[in-house]
């Protein structure tokens, strides 16, 4: 378990105690039992104004941000307080300067507070996003490759350029054919390859790394540039 905590200048006080995965954060309990292993709490989710930021569990083990209240001047230690790891069950000591306590907790008896399953992002979501997250990447500079080629015989693109396939201009339709199934070519390789990154086949290559193993595109022979 990690808690990390996040020093504020305010004059209300703050108790936590723990007792395995449930804090009773100012007498209020929060069950965190249930939080499956690589999943996360999104910030906002936990209704407790001391919580910042997401709660996760990471390898088997919680790991949270609490705020730490603090007074006027406060020391390194309090100011700049290090994570606390593994703390036992019972009351956790928090970071704190001696100074005279002012006000007093009010005990309350509510009912403790569960996680919202359908409230966390799950590991696999979070696997899910990262997927669509790299083959958006590769996809974009996959096609910004496709139309810079197509681009060095003044097309505005891949997609304009395949048009000319059948065009009455030999040149013009014959680089219309080669850029047609060279783009086949590339989507294949690419599409099988990302497959095996995606299931850890093959290492990830860099966007650089791959688009140079993308299959070479040699413009016809006979081709000349046509006008716009």
């Amino acid at each position: 378990m990690q808690i990390k905590f996040s020093p504020q200048r305010r004059d209300d006080l703050l108790t936590v105690t723990k007792a395995g995965d449930v804090f009773t954060i100012n007498g209020v309990p929060f069950d965190f039992s249930t939080l499956p292993d690589g999943a996360t709490i999104p910030a906002g989710e936990v209704p407790c104004e001391w919580l910042v930021g997401s709660v996760e569990r990471t390898a088997g083990e919680l790991h949270l941000t609490l705020i730490l209240p603090h007074g006027p001047g406060p020391s390194q230690a309090v100011a700049f307080p290090p994570p606390l790891i593994d703390p036992p069950d019972g009351v956790i000591a928090l970071p704190a300067d001696p100074q005279p306590l002012s006000l007093t907790l009010l005990k309350r008896s509510l009912p403790m507070w569960t996680v919202d399953l359908s409230k966390v992002v799950t590991a696999e979501q979070k696997a899910a996003e990262a997927r669509a997250m790299l083959q958006a990447q590769y996809s974009a500079a996959i096609q910004a490759h496709l139309d810079a080629k197509a681009r060095e015989r003044q097309y505005d693109g891949i997609q304009t350029a395949i048009t000319y396939r059948g065009d009455p201009n030999p040149q013009f339709s014959a680089e219309g054919e080669a850029l047609f199934a060279w783009r086949s070519a590339v989507w294949t390789y690419s599409t099988a390859e990302l497959v095996k990154v995606l299931a850890g086949e093959r290492p990830q290559p860099s966007v650089e790394e791959f688009m140079a193993e993308l299959p070479a595109f040699v413009w016809p022979a006979s081709s000349r540039r046509p006008l716009n």
